[in-house]
């Protein structure tokens, strides 16, 4: 018996329970002959946490908020991408009730307030322009702002249709006096 190598009686008793329970043993992972019971449970949850933390640290996002400024307000500065849209919502009903006119100087945004005075500056090329929030969207993933198509044509991305930009909160609206 050179060779051979003899097994301990926790060993036989661990293959014995691995034949027993093969699903909980299957995910064992530690790297001792024998699972201390809970022990291999115990670390692969915390590896499958600190997996999950990892990715949630490396994920990123197109919208970023940088500064918290203003009372009762939820950011002033915001940067992601920017689109436009025009003629084919000429005429129709904006989310605080007006008419969409593609030849004014107004956009559209998930959050921020109607009424809402907002510079947004095209990163590609430095341009840009003050625009008052009348409507609601884009409802495309990613994007922060949606120009009218004079607003557009001001800082140049009629052409590329979409730009990485930077929005600036100018000026929120008064609050309304509620009627009695």
């Amino acid at each position: 018996m050179t060779g051979a190598r003899t097994t301990t009686r926790r060993e036989e008793l661990h293959i014995v329970v691995r034949r027993l329970h093969p699903p909980r043993n299957l995910i064992c992972i530690s790297r001792m002959p024998v699972c201390r019971e809970g022990y291999c449970t115990r670390r692969l949850q915390a590896m499958v946490v600190l997996v999950i933390l990892f990715a949630a640290g490396c994920a990123s996002t197109s919208v970023r908020m940088i500064n918290n400024t203003g009372r009762n307000q939820r950011y002033s500065v915001e940067k992601g991408i920017a689109s436009w849209y025009g003629k084919d919502h000429a005429g129709r009903l904006t989310a605080n009730g007006e008419r969409f006119n593609p030849r004014r100087l107004t956009a559209a945004h998930k959050t921020l307030p109607f009424d809402t005075i907002v510079r947004a500056t095209n990163l590609k090329n430095n341009r840009q322009v003050v625009v008052r929030i009348n409507d609601r969207g884009p409802y495309v993933e990613g994007r922060i702002i949606d120009l009218s198509r004079r607003a557009a044509k001001k800082v140049d991305m009629l052409e590329d249709g979409i730009v990485p930009t930077r929005v600036e909160v100018l000026k929120y609206p008064e609050p309304r006096k509620r009627r009695r």
